[in-house]
């Protein structure tokens, strides 16, 4: 329940948990990455800016950074 999968067509393969409040769990398996974000933003409607700007921003340019 509220698992997300990455579309059939999308080039890269991930599963994801989405959480009220921001929280989120993202499989990302073509970087063999579980990423775990705890937010408290909760019932707001943009609970889900912070964890997509911490992935975004911060997590997958230090992974290109170490490619």
């Amino acid at each position: 329940y509220f698992w997300w999968l990455a579309a059939k067509s999308s080039t890269t393969q991930w599963a994801a948990g989405f959480g009220n409040g921001g929280q989120r769990l993202h499989i990302d398996r073509a970087n063999e990455l579980l990423i775990v974000i705890f937010a408290g933003n909760y019932n707001q409607p943009d609970q889900t800016v912070l964890p997509t700007k911490v992935m975004t921003e911060f997590v997958y340019p230090a992974i290109r950074a170490k490619q």
